[in-house]
């Protein structure tokens, strides 16, 4: 499994698609940032929280292009299909797409997360939570790259770039703004219930909305990291179970 996931990870590193995510997510941190400074931010862990929450809004858009160009694509030039005639298993072929996926996600949202609390840093002066706030961005990428992995089954069931294009925006958006409409409409009754905050999705919103200082800082980061490692198992089995069925037709 290890020459597949170098061979992935290569692959990913020579692709353009790559680049310009990792850009795009580069671009709304720094471009988002004289907004947070003027909408009152006054530390560095501030800045970290409002820019993660940008970032993840705007991987709605272009997370599941990504999911597609990079999953989908592969299908459809029957890449898998080679890996599997070369001796891969199936097992190994869809974890080393799912995480290379995952890895992408991840980076783009921890890599801005960690620039802007060094330029907060310097910004406001020392910060007295700058171990947290790190830990926090680590956990909250995490979370992140978890919950957009959602897209991948679509990759898999969706044989055209196109159409899974399309489908994973839809899968993107809608929940995302399901859960913005929930919370906007029930607010502390939705935030409240913490086994809701197990679902990756949900605790992209009550992570954004924790207190470096407080006491539900380490309830919080330590809820939402063993639920989105549940939800991408859930994800892989839903995967494995359709890969599986395809290869018997």
């Amino acid at each position: 499994m290890t020459r597949l996931f170098l061979w992935k990870s290569r692959r990913v590193l020579r692709s353009i698609p790559f680049y310009i995510i990792e850009i795009i997510s580069l671009v709304v941190a720094f471009g988002f940032l004289p907004s947070s400074l003027g909408d009152g931010a006054e530390s560095a862990g501030e800045l970290v929280l409002r820019t993660a929450n940008q970032i993840a809004s705007i991987l709605t858009l272009i997370g599941g292009l990504y999911a597609a160009i990079s999953i989908t694509r592969d299908v459809q030039n029957r890449f898998l299909s080679v890996a599997i005639m070369s001796g891969n298993s199936s097992f190994s072929i869809l974890l080393v797409q799912m995480l290379s996926y995952f890895a992408v996600i991840f980076i783009c949202v921890f890599v801005p997360s960690i620039l802007i609390l060094l330029t907060g840093c310097v910004i406001f002066g020392g910060e007295a939570f700058v171990f947290k706030a790190i830990l926090w961005a680590i956990v909250y990428s995490f979370v992140c790259a978890s919950a957009f992995t959602i897209v991948v089954p679509f990759c898999f069931v969706i044989k055209t770039e196109g159409a899974s294009c399309i489908i994973n925006l839809i899968v993107l958006i809608g929940i995302w703004s399901l859960i913005e409409q929930l919370i906007s409409e029930c607010g502390e009754k939705v935030l409240s219930i913490m086994p809701l905050h197990l679902f990756p999705f949900m605790s992209l919103f009550t992570l954004c909305g924790v207190e470096f200082g407080g006491e539900g800082f380490w309830l919080q980061t330590g809820i939402a990291f063993p639920g989105a490692v549940i939800f991408m198992v859930i994800v892989f089995s839903m995967t494995f179970v359709i890969f599986k069925r395809q290869e018997k037709k």
